[in-house]
């Protein structure tokens, strides 16, 4: 009887590949005047040479460390954010190669909101 049910349960998984995939999103850049999100994975592997997203940070003698995110959808329209926040620095830092990246700037240009998500629904790069 253990046998029978182990051989069904092989062919159940054989016969439905599908049901062994996980879940996957991914989006394109998507810019408006005052928030940007995407995956990095999706504008990384874009069909156009003009999406990205990310952010980076940096630290300057007498000046601190700075964290800045950037973003560019398939149009061109671009929004850019800069902050000296050190909690919005530490978010920046965790962005990975399968990071989903949405970030709010105001008038100023400056962060107000980091998001990062990382999670396996989300496409890795591809060179």
């Amino acid at each position: 009887m253990k046998a029978q049910f182990g051989l069904i349960a092989v062919l159940g998984l054989l016969g439905s590949p599908s049901a062994l995939a996980g879940a996957k999103w991914a989006t394109g850049v998507v810019v408006t005047s005052t928030y940007a999100y995407g995956t990095v994975g999706y504008a990384r592997s874009s069909p156009d040479s003009v999406q990205r997203i990310g952010c980076k940070t940096y630290y300057v003698a007498g000046y601190g460390t700075t964290g800045e995110c950037k973003a560019y959808n398939s149009a061109g329209q671009s929004l850019f954010c800069s902050t000296q926040n050190p909690e919005m620095i530490a978010v920046m830092r965790s962005i990975t190669s399968i990071s989903y990246i949405a970030f709010t700037r105001n008038s100023a240009g400056q962060c107000v909101e980091v998001d990062v998500d990382n999670s396996s629904e989300y496409p890795p790069m591809q060179p």
